[in-house]
């Protein structure tokens, strides 16, 4: 509130056709889905972005930008078992909306920083930051299709790396392509993996987006 952000709430059953679309990483089996008196097809909200879009084209589309809201809200997501995660957690985070260049995400992430510091938590804590542009960039160079790139990102989110070995194997690629996209999910830790990172960009733009989030890590830690 301090920072000016508002709390905003959505509804705990959404529609599916909220979230049936192919922007929209989660996937149909991770969604507890039922039928309305109507046969319509809902679910229980399985994250909070995509209802707080939905709520911003509708209720608050006439509201000035850019939009500052937060939520504090349980969702619920169907996991694979064996996978050790819980089906229902609660979700906490905060939107800007109608905002662009630098200093927004850095704002975004002091704003964490400051919520963290209050809680007065007794041990340290650690934020750890990425850039999706990294990944993304690579892969639009690659000139794979969009099964390909889906089941590639797919992988290297889950750190199913053995799976993404072979998988890449199969596909008629550079091997400074697949050298890169192994590498990158080992690619974590302290300020010292940005430069691990220079030195794996294989383009320009996969450069940039590495030193946009270098310049981001500066800033933060000033």
């Amino acid at each position: 509130k301090n920072w000016g952000y508002s709390e905003i709430s959505t509804p705990t059953i959404e529609y599916y056709d909220t979230f049936n679309h192919k922007t929209q990483s989660l996937k149909e089996e991770e969604m507890y889905k039922f039928f309305d008196n109507n046969g319509r097809i809902l679910v229980l909200r399985p994250d909070m972005t995509v209802p707080v879009a939905r709520l911003i084209n509708t209720k608050l589309k006439d509201m000035r930008l850019p939009l500052k809201l937060y939520y504090s809200a349980n969702v619920f997501r169907v996991h694979e078992s064996l996978e050790g995660k819980r089906n229902e957690y609660l979700d906490c985070g905060i939107e800007l909306i109608g905002a662009d260049g630098d200093i927004v995400d850095l704002e975004v992430l002091v704003t964490a920083l400051e919520v963290l510091k209050s809680l007065d938590i007794k041990q340290d804590f650690k934020i750890e930051i990425g850039n999706v542009n990294i990944l993304n960039s690579a892969i639009n160079a690659m000139n794979l299709n969009d099964i390909n790139k889906e089941d590639i990102i797919r992988l290297i989110n889950k750190k199913s790396l053995i799976s993404l070995k072979e998988y890449l194997n199969n596909l008629d690629i550079d091997d400074k392509y697949k050298e890169f996209l192994i590498t990158l999910p080992w690619v974590f830790g302290g300020y010292d993996m940005i430069k691990k990172a220079k030195e794996l960009a294989f383009n320009k733009d996969v450069k940039e987006n590495i030193l946009y989030l270098e310049k981001l890590f500066l800033s933060l830690k000033e």
